[in-house]
């Protein structure tokens, strides 16, 4: 939520109507949508770790070119139109992979216990980002906002492969 919770202000700022920001996250939904079901076909011949791995390098490589598109400032809806839609279907690939993986390590009778503290912390950072991200952009901009969004999107995937080698 770092990242998105600015992406909307930041094309208003850069001059993109209304329809547009419709239209850019109109098309991120959709390929979210058409991605799930892919996602079980890539798990299943590739596994978790690996589909997961893969899902965060293009979710950093969405944010990463967010964060130059912020710098430069030139062709924003157009380069949206890739953004988002990568980053709506790198995270259905990493969502359905890691969830596979948080189930299968659920210890027998503390699933409840386990997937809701899983659940809390989730949430908490959702939380947690959207605030700093509001607040990181209105005193320092875009840019910032989205290098921290790249630079912890960077240690998740170093911090994935780590644990799952």
């Amino acid at each position: 939520s770092l990242f998105f919770t600015s992406y909307i202000p930041f094309l208003k700022d850069s001059k993109v109507s209304d329809s547009e920001v419709f239209y850019a996250f109109s098309s991120m939904m959709l390929l979210g949508v058409v991605s799930y079901p892919l996602a079980l076909k890539e798990i299943s011949n590739e596994g978790e770790e690996k589909t997961a791995s893969k899902a965060l390098i293009f979710r950093l490589l969405a944010v990463s070119l967010g964060t130059i598109l912020s710098y430069i400032k030139l062709f924003v809806l157009h380069i949206s139109f890739i953004i988002l839609p990568l980053m709506s279907s790198a995270y259905a690939y990493y969502y359905t992979s890691t969830s596979s993986l948080l189930i299968k390590s659920l210890h027998k009778g503390k699933e409840g216990e386990l997937l809701g503290v899983y659940s809390a912390l989730t949430g908490l950072a959702l939380f947690l980002g959207a605030i700093l991200s509001g607040y990181i952009s209105n005193e320092f901009g875009y840019f910032l906002t989205f290098l921290i969004s790249s630079l912890i999107l960077s240690l998740s995937f170093l911090t994935f492969k780590k644990i799952t080698l």
